[in-house]
């Protein structure tokens, strides 16, 4: 059995539509990427080398479009709520669940107990930081913005008809001819 896994970092464009000003273009995102494959007694080796690397790619558009979620817009920078509050409880839940870990296993007690529950404790902490540090720093990875401008609307001359003379007119009452 033959595997090969490819690693890779790279700029992927991602489209973005700004949810609060309606600004939309393309973003330049660095994004890094993971991906593996595998083969059955070493056959066809180029095109297990060849699955590892698309694999890697789609992970590394999947990650760009994630941080370019929550990166500010740039032209009213300001985030967008939904994706925002989608991965702070996404990291919260994950948060907790391994924070859970720690906590069973300092119930359990005895030194095996203690020790999953410091092994636990210091990945909820890891994990939590990491998650921070990925949204504060995700505007670092966003290369280059290109806006599109706003169609400007395309002004038609027609001629409008000539304007009815005036008529004083006294308050007595008139016939319509």
């Amino acid at each position: 059995m033959t595997s090969h896994s490819a690693d890779l970092s790279t700029e992927v464009g991602v489209d973005f539509d700004c949810s609060i000003c309606g600004a939309r273009g393309r973003a330049i995102v660095l994004a890094d990427g993971i991906g593996s494959s595998t083969t059955i007694a070493g056959l066809d080796a180029e095109a297990v080398r060849a699955g590892a690397l698309q694999e890697a790619q789609a992970h590394a558009k999947h990650q760009a479009k994630v941080t370019l979620r929550l990166v500010r817009c740039p032209r009213c920078k300001r985030r967008s709520t939904m994706p925002l509050v989608t991965f702070a409880l996404g990291s919260t839940i994950r948060t907790l669940m391994i924070a859970s870990l720690a906590a069973i296993g300092f119930v359990r007690g005895g030194w095996l107990g203690y020790a999953f529950a410091a092994l636990f404790g210091l990945a909820a902490i890891g994990f939590a930081g990491q998650r921070m540090a990925r949204l504060t720093r995700a505007s670092s990875f966003v290369r280059r913005w290109e806006l599109l401008e706003p169609a400007l609307p395309t002004a038609t001359a027609r001629a409008l008809p000539a304007p009815a003379p005036h008529v004083e007119h006294d308050g007595s009452p008139r016939l319509l001819r």
